[in-house]
């Protein structure tokens, strides 16, 4: 709830900043002079447009005349979450079972959709979006970009009571068994945080503004080495009574939490096959030099009466308890980066989208997890 509270306040605050470049850009033909709000916020717009074409090669980057944009957006996304685990075979002896005994946890939300509106100024402004279709969770994105830099943080949090959960083993007979899909009396509350840094060591002659808010012009194709940093946060929790068996074949762990920072070195290009088209694609590969992982065990009377081998105790009846809390530094990981944007412009309109894929890993102690989520924004948008 407090979180929610700092958006609101966020979203108060950019609107009349926004507000105030409005009535800024109204008063064009105002004496030089002007004090008071009016006067700070065509000092703005005076540092704004002056940092757009600071330092750049106007044969490759400009500056649209017109520097007010409005959009329409339309945002898709969709989050895929995968949780192995490996439980020893010598409680299923009884049945036959003759090796461990594999959990797989799929969770995959429904295509979440948001429409909305944006309004800014060189790509500076405030937006808002209402979520029309998908999985009734809560998505928020935040981006902040110029010429040599671009940051963006994406918040997900999602509830799921229909994960995909497969379990495999080895029979007497040499088979292995499969189970699809099991449906949950309580769901899995799922919350992400994604956030990642760009620094574009060619601004002179490549725009990451051109593909991403269209606040430049890229008129030649041009490439740029860049570094980044991303930085990541899941919370996976299904620890209620009525999951107690899932527990148990989860290692015993009812919550996770992760924790990853990574670096990266990578290379984007932005290619321009028309002077109204653009197409930029951008891959960085990351090392993730922290990777900490944080498990909450829980042990429950439908574990004790099915290692007795009694499994029929009614579901009304679990009870699950707390067993402690472990924490450990995963290994270090390889993961990728990537971003594709496509442009458009015919004078004053123009036609954008862009995609960004993810992916993050971490094991520790017989249980692993892989979070991929991808994130497409598409805009209609105007000049004036």
């Amino acid at each position: 709830m407090f979180l929610y509270k700092r958006y609101i306040r966020f979203g108060i605050t950019a609107i009349f900043a926004v507000a105030t470049l409005t009535v800024g850009a109204q008063e064009q033909h105002a004496p030089p002079k002007q004090k008071g709000i009016m006067g700070f916020a065509r000092k703005v717009m005076n540092f704004l447009d002056t940092m757009a074409v600071s330092g750049i090669d106007t044969t490759y980057i400009a500056a649209p005349k017109l520097p007010w944009q409005v959009m329409t957006k339309l945002a898709l996304n969709q989050s895929d979450v995968k949780m192995n685990a490996s439980v020893a075979a010598a409680p299923f002896a009884p049945w036959g079972i003759t090796s461990d005994v594999l959990c797989e946890q799929r969770i995959r939300t429904d295509v979440t959709s948001a429409v909305g509106a944006w309004v800014g100024y060189r790509g500076y402004g405030v937006g808002l979006s209402k979520q029309v279709a998908g999985d009734k969770g809560f998505y928020l994105v935040l981006t902040a970009m110029g010429g040599r830099y671009g940051a963006n943080i994406r918040f997900h949090n999602f509830k799921t009571d229909n994960p995909r959960v497969k379990f495999s083993f080895d029979t007497e007979e040499g088979h292995e068994v499969e189970y699809p899909e099991v449906e949950l009396e309580s769901p899995i509350n799922v919350k992400t945080i994604t956030a990642d840094a760009y620094y574009m060591f060619n601004g002179k002659r490549f725009s990451y503004s051109a593909a991403y808010d269209q606040s430049m012009y890229q008129l030649r194709s041009a490439g740029s080495f860049i570094v980044g940093a991303t930085y990541f946060q899941s919370s996976i929790d299904y620890a209620d009574n009525t999951n107690a068996d899932l527990i148990f074949y989860m290692n015993n762990v009812g919550k996770i939490k992760q924790w990853q920072a990574s670096l990266g070195v990578g290379y984007a290009y932005n290619y321009v096959p028309h002077r109204n088209w653009l197409i930029s694609m951008m891959a960085m590969p990351t090392f993730t030099f922290v990777n900490h992982i944080k498990a909450e065990r829980y042990g429950s009377n439908w574990k004790d009466s099915f290692l007795d081998g009694d499994e029929d105790l009614d579901y009304e009846l679990w009870k699950i308890t707390p067993e402690g809390t472990v924490s450990r530094n995963s290994n270090m990981k390889l993961n990728i980066d990537l971003r594709l944007a496509a442009t458009y412009n015919i004078g004053r309109f123009f036609v954008a989208a862009y995609g960004t894929l993810t992916q993050n890993n971490a094991n520790f102690e017989g249980n692993k997890t892989r979070t991929l989520s991808w994130y497409v924004n598409s805009f209609f948008g105007y000049r004036f």
